[in-house]
C-alpha cells in the first residue's frame, strides 16, 4: 500500500469546458496514453519549455544589453574622433528665410546649415521662407545647435 501513496503523489481536479475534454480525450486516444498521463505530461512540458524560454530571454537581454552599449561606446569614440564643422551663418545660408520655427520632426532632415542628418523624432528648427517655392522647393531644417548660433540667447533642452 505505501507503493501505490507514493506513485500518486497528488491528485488535482479542475473544471474544464466539454470542448477541451473532447480534445484531451481524442489527443490521449490518438496517443495510446490515459488523459491523466497526457495532462500530466502536458503540464510537466510547458512547465520546462517556460523556464527555458525564461532563461533564454535572460540569456538575450543580456547580449542585447552588451552589444548595445558596445555600440554606443563606438558611437561617442566616434562622435568625439569626428570634425563637426561649425554652423555658417544664416543669413548667407538661407536669404528667403523670415524665421524659424521648432518642432519635434515627423520626418529624417538634413540641417541645412551644418549637414548633419535629423532623425524622425527629434526636435529641429522649421524655416518659414518668403515666397515658398522660389528656392529649390526643399523646406529648409537646422538643428539645435545652428539654431542656437543663430540666436542671441542660448535655447533651452526640452
Amino acid at each position: 500500500m505505501a507503493d501505490k501513496s507514493e506513485r500518486k503523489e497528488r491528485v488535482m481536479h479542475t473544471r474544464i469546458p466539454e470542448s477541451l475534454d473532447i480534445q484531451l480525450r481524442d489527443k490521449a486516444k490518438g496517443l495510446g496514453v490515459s488523459v491523466s498521463n497526457l495532462v500530466r505530461n502536458a503540464l510537466a512540458n510547458t512547465i520546462d519549455l517556460v523556464d527555458d524560454i525564461v532563461s533564454d530571454s535572460v540569456d538575450i537581454a543580456r547580449t542585447a544589453t552588451k552589444e548595445a552599449a558596445d555600440i554606443l561606446a563606438d558611437a561617442e569614440l566616434k562622435v568625439q574622433e569626428a570634425e563637426i564643422p561649425a554652423p555658417k551663418p544664416s543669413t548667407e545660408q538661407h536669404p528667403m528665410v523670415l524665421g524659424w520655427q521648432r518642432l519635434v520632426l515627423n520626418l529624417e532632415a538634413i540641417c541645412s546649415s551644418c549637414n548633419v542628418t535629423l532623425p524622425k523624432g527629434v526636435e529641429a528648427a522649421y524655416g518659414i521662407v518668403a515666397s515658398p517655392g522660389t528656392d529649390t522647393g526643399i523646406p529648409p531644417f537646422i538643428c539645435t545647435k545652428c539654431l542656437e548660433e543663430l540666436s542671441h540667447e542660448p535655447t533651452i533642452n526640452r
